[in-house]
């Protein structure tokens, strides 16, 4: 009786531990072949722990595989989107297309990066000789180089555009530095209605009613073009009639 539990406990506890064994190893390894004729070569103990020494190197080959690989993707989607969160504040055709997606519509103006403003030869050229005098108005083409700047009287700043003109005169004596594109004639005034995709340039021929226009300064590689204009003191010029 003793011999025969001995025995049932034994098969028991091989039986159990056959029905616990993890079949990663009939699917992972190479060769179904080899296990067998390992199972046959050794005893029962033996195969069983051949069986798990190959599930168990599996599972350590496949526990730092697929992190890595999920840490690799998680990674690269991350930085596409820091790329394109930088793209928002780049000037130019790009920018304006990620910064209307964000949005969900088509944008008139964006407001000027500062840095990028300050290195303007032109802008800094028309402030300095604006300050040349006191009172003098500074009209503009590119209004977003200067509203950002506290330095910069925002009473005497208006834009050379005849449909934003809000004035249908000036009186003398007055002094104007205006800062216009570089289009037609020297003495030309030009301004741009549109964003970076689209748009056009326009004649702010009403401003061009002024007299005594000279052209101070070009700057060619912005397309960028400064004059002054006076009005004489006693003198009234009709800008819109």
């Amino acid at each position: 009786m003793a011999l025969s539990s001995s025995v049932r406990q034994t098969s028991s506890r091989l039986t159990g531990t056959s029905k616990s064994t993890p079949r990663c190893s009939r699917a992972l390894h190479p060769s179904r072949s080899a296990t067998r004729w390992l199972s046959r070569s050794r005893s029962p103990k033996n195969a069983v722990l051949d069986r798990r020494w190959i599930c168990s190197s599996r599972h350590r080959l496949s526990d730092r595989v697929v992190p890595g690989v999920a840490g690799l993707y998680v990674t690269g989607y991350a930085a596409m989107v820091v790329v394109y969160v930088v793209f928002m504040f780049v000037p130019g055709r790009i920018g304006t297309t990620e910064r209307e997606r964000l949005l969900g519509s088509q944008l008139q103006r964006w407001p000027s990066l500062t840095l990028a403003d300050e290195l303007s030869t032109a802008r800094r050229f028309a402030i300095t000789l604006a300050n040349e005098e006191p009172d003098t108005l500074l009209v503009t083409a590119r209004g977003a180089w200067f509203y950002w700047d506290p330095a910069v009287d925002r009473s005497r700043l208006r834009e050379l555009s005849c449909d934003a003109l809000r004035a249908s005169s000036v009186s003398g004596p007055s002094r104007l530095v205006i800062v216009s594109f570089d289009k037609g004639a020297p003495e030309d005034l030009w301004y741009y209605d549109g964003n970076a995709e689209s748009g056009r340039f326009f004649r702010a021929d009403c401003f061009e009613r002024l007299p005594h226009r000279e052209i101070r300064q070009r700057f060619p590689e912005e397309g960028i073009k400064v004059l002054e204009a006076r009005v004489d003191a006693g003198q009234q010029v009709i800008l819109r009639p």
